[in-house]
């Protein structure tokens, strides 16, 4: 199925994407997340078809500060930057879990094990992954790739008109500036890779178009 085959409705957020799909029974599809995807799935009739935990590169979730802030305060965004990184490896301990998900209980007033569950929903990327996320050309899955196939798939629904330049958003100059530090340069790439999306050109529009896919191949050095 193409967007262009798609009627798509909007709500202000993903729990009242999940409310509205549990009340009308003519929706044939939700985009939501946890906690609503699991009490949806307990429904009669109801099936999840993919989440981040197996999609685990199909949504980044990316930090963004508006450019005059960032460039009056390079420390506070270095500072976040490191506090960001920092975390994600303090995340990996079951006491910062439960730390973690009883703020999260808070703030969406759900339970608890709720909370702890929705961590295990997605993966929590250190310096390593951001490095190649934002640094490495080659990756199938960079900022710029996903970028642009993110305004690809919205212009196909005419939600977008002209595109922006990666490059105009992104700033990757304090992400080069930990990788002199070993602390950050020493980590390793943790992604358990399940599947990647497919390219966007592979996505039709509402007009017969050339299908195109990029595959790209990896060689050992020297092989």
């Amino acid at each position: 199925m193409q967007p262009a085959e798609v009627d798509f409705k909007f709500t202000q957020d993903a729990f009242q994407a999940a409310a509205a799909f549990n009340a009308d029974k003519r929706l044939a599809g939700v985009v939501s997340w946890a906690p609503d995807i699991y009490n949806l799935e307990k429904v009669k009739g109801n099936k999840v078809l993919v989440t981040t935990a197996t999609a685990n590169k199909l949504i980044a979730d990316v930090w963004f500060a508006r450019a005059d802030f960032a460039n009056d305060n390079p420390d506070i965004m270095e500072g976040l930057t490191r506090g960001i990184f920092d975390a994600m490896i303090d995340l990996k301990a079951q006491d910062a879990k439960q730390k973690v998900a009883k703020l999260l209980a808070t703030g969406y007033s759900i339970p608890e094990s709720d909370a702890l569950g929705m961590l295990g929903d997605a993966h929590s990327t250190n310096y390593a992954e951001n490095r190649e996320f934002f640094l490495n050309q080659n990756n199938p899955t960079n900022f710029e790739r996903t970028w642009t196939t993110a305004y690809f798939l919205y212009k196909k629904i005419n939600a977008v008109t002209e595109q922006t330049p990666f490059d105009q958003v992104m700033d990757f100059s304090i992400i080069q500036k930990l990788g002199a530090e070993q602390k950050y340069a020493s980590q390793k790439n943790e992604y358990d890779v399940h599947f990647a999306p497919a390219t966007a050109g592979s996505v039709r529009g509402e007009k017969d178009e050339i299908l195109t896919k990029t595959v790209v191949i990896h060689f050992f050095p020297n092989s």
